[in-house]
C-alpha cells in the first residue's frame, strides 16, 4: 500500500489521535497522545518530528499539536476506516474491545482505493437473502 511521506502506522495513529483529541479538548499535547495510545512520550516526540517535517503535523511553541490540512485529510481517512471495521466486526459478534482493537489493525493494512471498492460494496450488499438462508426448503 503506497502511503504519504512520513506516515506508516505509528504517524497514522498518531495523526488519528491528534484528530480524536481535538474533537474533545481545545489544546492537544504529547502526553495526551501518549495516554491515548498507550505508548511512551519518547515514541510521540519521534513520530511528531517525522510528521513536522512532512507538513502533516504542527506543534506549537507551548506544545500542542494540531494537523495540518494535509495531516487532517490522512488522519480522517484512519478514522474512516477505524469505525467502519470496528462497527463491522461488532454486527459480526465481535466483543467490542476485540472489535476496536483488530479496526486498528485493518485501518492500517487495506489501501484507501480498497477500502472505499469495499464500504460501497458492502452498502449494495443486502442483509441475508432469504432464498440462502440456511434451513430454507422452499425447493
Amino acid at each position: 500500500m503506497e502511503r504519504e511521506p512520513g506516515t506508516g502506522r505509528a504517524g497514522e495513529d498518531l495523526l488519528e489521535a491528534v484528530l480524536i483529541l481535538s474533537e474533545k479538548y481545545y489544546f492537544v499535547r504529547s502526553i495526551d497522545v501518549s495516554h491515548f495510545l498507550g505508548v511512551t512520550k519518547a515514541t510521540v516526540s519521534s513520530t511528531t518530528k517525522n510528521l513536522e517535517k512532512d507538513g502533516l503535523l504542527n506543534k506549537s511553541e507551548e506544545g500542542n499539536l494540531s494537523l495540518t490540512e494535509a495531516g487532517r485529510r490522512i488522519a480522517e481517512e484512519v478514522y474512516e476506516k477505524h469505525c467502519f471495521f470496528r462497527e463491522w466486526l461488532k454486527s459480526a459478534g465481535v466483543d467490542p474491545a476485540t472489535a476496536d482493537r483488530e479496526a486498528c489493525m485493518l485501518e492500517h493494512a487495506i489501501s484507501n482505493e480498497t477500502f472505499l471498492l469495499l464500504r460501497e460494496a458492502l452498502k449494495k450488499k443486502e442483509p441475508a437473502d432469504e432464498q440462502n438462508a440456511v434451513g430454507d426448503t422452499s425447493d
